[in-house]
């Protein structure tokens, strides 16, 4: 029997495979026994191939004429492992899902991903039912966007808690740290892991080239991305920085360049470590 499935729902293109991998990456090293379920159409196995390729075990739902949630469900039903990661497919409404996974599992806990820039009233209509929406590929949006995003989100999805990222990032503890009734469907919910903010930091003037490499060598402490455009003092042309995680880069911008701000998605962190960068300018 599984102990444990987690359904990862969202469109097309919305980072689904990129997160049941980092999910099933994590089990791995919790030395959890973990099965990917991976929805594919007629004869596609390109994501249950290139899965296979790392090792996981993967379990493969066809897409095909007359299928319904049940049917996904049967396959996991004599499984026995500590934790299934299953992907619905897109444009499948999750509750479906979820209500026909309960047979399968004690724990059953949903996630719908929402590509930041293909929000749509559709979206929160295949989402309702969802412990976790992922605003993901956030990076993609300005601020006014970003904000609109998640001010509709929001207002949609009233018993889903909203995690603002980028590259489909979320770990295990998160999801479990989610309390929700599995036999009700009560939507009361208690997050511990940490708030992700989304700040747009205007510059004014040039900042030093000390500043700039700091952003990419040594951004502040629970930075998951950071993407902005500044001048540096003594060059003509402006520079784009781009961070995730502790990766970066910077390069000159040679035609059309954006207005000068930065914007920096990630746990919520201490001012100093925010602003201490831009003191350097």
């Amino acid at each position: 029997m599984i102990r444990e499935i987690v359904l990862v729902a969202g469109g097309f293109g919305s980072g689904k495979t990129t997160l049941a991998r980092r999910l099933a990456r994590q089990a791995r090293a919790r030395r959890e026994h973990a099965v990917l379920g991976i929805s594919e159409f007629a004869e596609d196995r390109f994501d249950s191939s290139m899965l296979a390729c790392e090792s996981f075990e993967c379990v493969r739902i066809q897409i095909d004429a007359g299928f319904a949630p049940a049917d996904a469900a049967a396959a996991f039903v004599k499984i026995d492992a500590d934790l299934a990661i299953v992907e619905i497919p897109g444009t499948h409404a999750l509750a479906s899902f979820r209500a026909a996974f309960r047979s399968a599992a004690p724990s059953v806990r949903g996630i719908y991903i929402i590509n930041a820039a293909a929000w749509s009233a559709a979206c929160a209509a295949d989402a309702r039912g969802a412990d976790i929406v992922l605003l993901n590929k956030m990076d993609m949006c300005n601020d006014d966007a970003a904000g609109a995003l998640s001010a509709g989100a929001r207002a949609a999805l009233p018993g889903s808690v909203l995690i603002p990222t980028v590259e489909s990032t979320l770990t295990l503890a998160e999801i479990r740290n989610i309390n929700k009734s599995v036999d009700s469907g009560d939507a009361a919910r208690e997050s511990e892991s940490p708030r992700i903010e989304i700040r747009c930091i205007p510059v004014e003037g040039a900042l030093s080239r000390q500043a700039v490499e700091l952003f990419v060598l040594d951004p502040p402490a629970g930075t998951l991305r950071i993407k902005g455009c500044v001048r540096v003092a003594g060059e003509r042309e402006p520079v784009l920085i781009q961070v995730t995680g502790r990766s970066g880069s910077y390069r000159k911008i040679y035609d059309n360049p954006p207005p000068s701000r930065i914007l920096w998605i990630g746990e919520t962190p201490r001012d100093a470590d925010l602003w201490r960068i831009l003191q350097l300018s």
